[in-house]
Formats: structure tokens, C-alpha cells, sequence
């Protein structure tokens, strides 16, 4: 359901426009993005990446498992600060009982994604809003698809659904760019199995799934390397632009959203660093 916040000064004839074009209301309201991560990437160039092992790492090559430890309770919601904004996930199973959000779904390797579990619900709270968002679902059994359903403030904007798994191992993707701001999205599955979203094991397909790369200081303490593939990226309500800092080779943890009207101050900021490199 598409709405709008119509200012008090239009006039009667502008209602009665609307009233009298109904393709203008029910016209589609986000544009999606299925498995174009370079097209979804082009189209927001200031969105902020971030894979969920820098703030809850795998507990071990080995490791099967939740990643939430050291809180009272691993189940509860887990709030993420985010360059720009806040993302606080909650997972519940089809009895809606919440469980732990951020697992490891491998023992083949270090991996920490948000948990889809048996015929449940994952839930992304925004704060602020967002105004595109991108994913990957792994895991997702060949045939089956995921759906992302976007609200504003409690009322449901557009729902969208992936395009059917051809790898039931590999991660792929899906996302979207609102002109209505989100504040909030319920993911669900059509598995009855668990889904990861995120980056899980690898990509199906690297030049398309990819949300590019970042370090995890849990899994190299010297950041030689961006070595973890990002697992999501959005763009948060006042961010206007993002800046590749000079000399970081552009992944996406060296990426810093400028917030509105800041602009210009965020250029003079990296046109004096790049001097001082010289």
C-alpha cells in the first residue's frame, strides 16, 4: 500500500487529479533489484556495507551454531550501530518464539549470518529509516524463494519475492530502492528448512551477487585483508553521499556516509587528507 503525506495548501484541483487518475496511486512503488548487485550498487552510490561477523564473529572453524555470546540473553533482539544508523534484528520460529539471530550455519568454515529458521520470521528495524536495502539469501533449497515485506510506521509500503533458488548452498541476491522510506522489513521463506541472510558460504555468483568485501578484526587481527564478504548494505534516511577514502582500495568498511548538508565539508575532509598523502 502505497501513501503520502499530502500538504494542507494543495489545493482541491490537485486532489481531484488524483481522484481522477488512479494509475498515478497504484503505480509501483520500489524498484527491485534480483541478483544485480552491480546495478543496485551503480544506483546508490552511497550505501554503507556491513557484514554481520564484525559484530558477532564465529565461535569456530568448526563452529555450528549462535554466534550471540557474552549477553543475558542470546535470543533477545540484537541492535547493531551501523555508519549512519541503527539495525536492530529479531528471528522467530513458526511458533513465534524468538531464537538467536546471528548464526553459524557451516562447520566447513568462519560464518556468521541472520537466522530464517523453519517456517519463522526475521525481522530488520531501521533507525533511521532506509531508503534502499540489499541482500543475499543463502542456504535457500533449489525452487524455493524469500520474501522481503517493506513497512513504513506499521503500514506495509510493497512486498517483494526473490526469484526462484537454482543453489541450494551458495548465497544470491536480492534488494530494492524505495522513494517511501523504510523503517522496517519481515523476512520470510517458503523452505521449511533454515535460511541464512547473508553471505553464508560464498556467492553463486561473485560479479553479480557481490556487495564487495571487509575486513573482521575476530578473524584476522591485522587486517591484511578484506577477506569476509559484506552480507547486506542499505542507505540510511539523511545520508546524502558516500566517500571513498583516499588509498583504501574502496571495500566497503573504508566507505563513510556524509550526512545531509555536510557535503562539502566531507570533500574539503578528503581533498586535505589526499594532500597530506603526497
Amino acid at each position: 500500500m502505497f501513501h503520502s503525506k499530502f500538504p494542507s495548501r494543495c489545493t482541491f484541483a490537485a486532489w481531484f487529479l488524483l481522484a481522477s487518475c488512479p494509475a498515478l496511486i497504484a503505480a509501483p512503488v520500489v524498484t527491485e533489484y534480483e541478483r544485480d548487485a552491480p546495478g543496485w550498487r551503480a544506483a546508490q552510490p552511497r550505501y554503507v556495507g556491513f557484514a554481520f561477523d564484525r559484530a558477532w564473529p564465529s565461535q569456530g572453524s568448526s563452529f555450528l551454531g549462535c554466534n550471540v555470546t557474552g549477553v543475558p540473553d542470546s535470543t533477545a533482539p540484537q541492535t547493531l550501530q551501523l555508519v549512519g544508523g541503527q539495525l536492530t534484528v529479531t528471528s522467530r520460529d513458526a511458533a513465534n518464539n524468538t531464537v538467536c539471530p546471528f548464526q553459524d550455519g557451516t562447520s566447513s568454515l568462519l560464518a556468521s549470518d541472520a537466522y530464517i529458521i523453519n517456517g519463522g520470521t526475521t525481522t530488520f528495524e531501521f533507525n533511521p529509516s532506509i531508503s534502499a536495502f540489499y541482500a543475499n539469501y543463502g542456504s535457500l533449497a533449489v525452487g524455493h524463494t524469500c520474501t522481503m515485506s517493506l513497512y513504513d510506521n506499521g503500514n506495509l509500503v510493497d512486498a517483494i519475492t526473490s526469484a526462484a533458488s537454482t543453489d541450494g548452498g551458495h548465497a544470491a541476491g536480492h534488494g530494492f530502492v524505495s522513494p517511501v522510506l523504510i523503517d522496517e522489513i519481515r523476512f520470510s521463506c517458503t523452505e521449511a528448512g533454515t535460511v541464512l541472510i547473508g553471505a553464508f558460504t560464498g556467492l553463486v555468483s561473485n560479479s553479480m551477487d557481490s556487495l564487495r568485501s571487509v575486513c573482521v578484526p575476530a578473524y584476522d587481527s591485522n587486517c591484511s585483508g578484506p577477506h569476509t564478504l559484506v552480507d547486506f548494505a542499505c542507505v540510511f534516511e539523511g545520508n546524502e553521499l558516500t566517500i571513498a577514502l583516499p588509498g583504501t582500495g574502496g571495500d566497503a568498511d573504508d566507505f563513510i556516509a556524509v550526512p545531509r548538508g555536510r557535503t562539502v565539508y566531507a570533500l574539503l575532509v578528503v581533498l586535505g587528507a589526499a594532500a597530506l598523502s603526497l
